[in-house]
């Protein structure tokens, strides 16, 4: 049976079609960057062309991100794991990671962050080589200001950062106790002391002296006027001072 030649090239142009073609792949691996034409469609396949071998705590990133291999992809960077140590107040955690953030790190090392902890440096940090992190717990505080309480927790190292984690600011000639400088107490009260002063001036009369002398110009038994006294006025400053709107001193 003959087939027309016609035939026979459009199944040649549709062979030709459905056979694989190859796709670029940029492969960045630390500071060296390769460029492959790959017929791989999976990634063990794709590295072995480029000749890279996986460790056991690295990753890969699809064009910048932790997704799976697509027909379209066109990048594929190698992050090679670093160490990375968790200080706690129960001790040292060393533990070897890829991962892109401190906060990604700490998820899959399984260190929890309760709320008000802090983390040194912050859990949104890119870990671009070795890093010691440093978990400090939040403790309970409570703050009290005037008739009012607030329960807060922090982590602060200050008297000042928990109250400024409060939302209750030192504003003028207030004052806290503790003093803000110092380390949080350890039983968690901390009072704060609203101060204010006020000055009160009044006026009060100063009565005259009488002087009496004696003169031979005036006959015996009268006497004279030489210069009538006036009243004088005094005024008084004070200044008062208010803690929590009480007057404590003046």
């Amino acid at each position: 049976m003959k087939h027309p030649r016609w035939l026979l090239c459009v199944f040649f142009i549709l062979l030709t079609a459905c056979q694989q073609q190859p796709s670029t792949i940029t492969v960045i691996n630390g500071g060296e960057s390769h460029i492959i034409e790959s017929k791989g469609q999976d990634l063990d396949s794709i590295l072995d062309e480029a000749g890279i071998t996986l460790g056991a705590h690295d990753r890969i990133l699809v064009d910048g991100a932790e997704t799976p291999l697509r027909a379209d992809s066109s990048t594929l960077e190698i992050r090679r794991a670093v160490s990375l140590t968790f200080v706690t107040p129960q001790g040292q955690q060393a533990i070897e990671t890829s991962a892109l953030t401190v906060g990604q790190a700490m998820d899959e090392a399984g260190v929890t962050l309760n709320l008000g902890d802090l983390l040194d440096p912050p859990a949104e940090t890119s870990i671009t080589q070795s890093l010691t992190v440093t978990l400090i717990p939040a403790r309970d505080f409570v703050v009290s200001v005037g008739n009012q309480t607030i329960t807060i927790r922090s982590a602060a190292a200050t008297v000042g950062g928990v109250l400024a984690e409060a939302g209750v600011p030192i504003v003028g000639l207030d004052t806290s106790l503790p003093p803000e400088s110092e380390a949080p107490p350890a039983d968690g009260q901390i009072r704060v002391v609203r101060i204010r002063e006020a000055f009160e001036v009044t006026l009060e009369s100063i009565p005259f002296e009488e002087e009496v002398t004696y003169s031979p110009d005036v006959p015996f038994g009268q006497s004279e006027t030489v210069q009538p006294g006036v009243e004088g006025i005094a005024m008084i400053r004070e200044r008062i001072r208010y803690e929590d709107g009480v007057e404590v001193k003046r």
